[in-house]
């Protein structure tokens, strides 16, 4: 079970990590993608992905949780529909809104304050993304 820790990380890999403080965590990742801005790290059969950007020094900025069960808060969101995660986050006090809807297909629930993407697919919870803080000024605030 990975435990999602919002404005720090999963687990013991924080926002902030280079590359090789990752590798260090969870050995070499099962694929790379690479390009000018980007590398992602996935780490399929862990449910984990880690995305390092150019414009933040290549440190770990979002990390994405998807199939493998995760909590968050002390809650499995595994299972929940749109209304029960809206629910889920008013019982939370977590100001949350629908950010992205295309009918039924792609949903996305946004919780700014914490930067946490709640992703849907067909009224079903999907996955988790969650980014590192940025201040007023755009500026990352590492944990």
């Amino acid at each position: 079970m990975n435990d999602v820790i919002p404005k720090e990380g999963v687990n013991d890999i924080k926002f902030g990590f280079y590359e090789k403080d990752l590798i260090s965590k969870l050995g070499s990742p099962e694929e790379i993608s690479k390009n000018t801005d980007t590398v992602t790290y996935y780490y399929w059969s862990k449910g984990l992905s880690f995305h390092f950007y150019a414009d933040m020094n290549f440190r770990l900025c979002d990390i994405e949780c998807t199939k493998v069960p995760h909590e968050i808060y002390g809650s499995n969101l595994n299972g929940f529909n749109k209304e029960q995660i809206l629910r889920w986050c008013n019982d939370k006090n977590l100001n949350a809104h629908l950010a992205y809807d295309t009918g039924k297909e792609l949903e996305c629930i946004e919780i700014n304050d914490i930067a946490v993407y709640l992703w849907m697919k067909n009224d079903k919870y999907e996955s988790i993304q969650l980014s590192v803080l940025l201040d007023n000024n755009e500026k990352e605030i590492w944990p």
